[in-house]
């Protein structure tokens, strides 16, 4: 199952949705067919997304990021976001993630204490699954900027 919406997602990237029905693989493999609403929300939410945090990008120059749960790396490589679009992802400071970099890219893990909490610029909350826990504790640490999620619980809502 894996490696059908594997397949979903890259060759939705290069088709049209309407098309893939069509392809012989789904004539193949009919039931693969009951993935396909999934795949065309996540790539419909990959755009968006992208889009959403370009125009943050061209705004404020490379984003901040905050919190590294290791199923982020998934995210920000489905969105292609690299060092050219993030400077740091800023973690605890006894965090063991801590000097090392997001998997396949040169993003710096760094401690929140060289997260410089006076600059207003947007942080992107990569920790989507505790987004309030995230806002509570940039606040204590005096950030009063805007703090983007990464993933909301409507982004796949239809």
């Amino acid at each position: 199952m894996a490696e059908i919406f594997v397949f979903f997602f890259h060759v939705i990237q290069f088709l049209s949705v309407e098309l893939l029905p069509k392809l012989k693989f789904f004539k193949e493999n009919p039931r693969s067919i009951r993935i396909f609403p999934i795949v065309c929300n996540l790539a419909t939410w990959r755009l968006r997304k992208r889009k959403e945090l370009l125009k943050e990008i061209e705004k404020h120059g490379r984003l901040r990021a905050k919190a590294f749960p290791g199923r982020a790396a998934i995210i920000l490589e489905l969105l292609m976001l690299t060092e050219e679009h993030i400077i740091a992802v800023y973690e605890q400071p006894n965090s063991p993630k801590v000097g090392c970099y997001v998997p396949g890219t040169g993003i710096p893990i760094l401690s929140d204490d060289e997260l410089d909490v006076s600059d207003s610029a947007p942080i992107v909350n990569l920790a989507w699954h505790i987004h309030d826990e995230i806002l509570s504790y940039l606040e204590k640490m005096g950030f009063q900027g805007s703090v983007l999620p990464i993933i909301t619980k409507d982004d796949f809502l239809s």
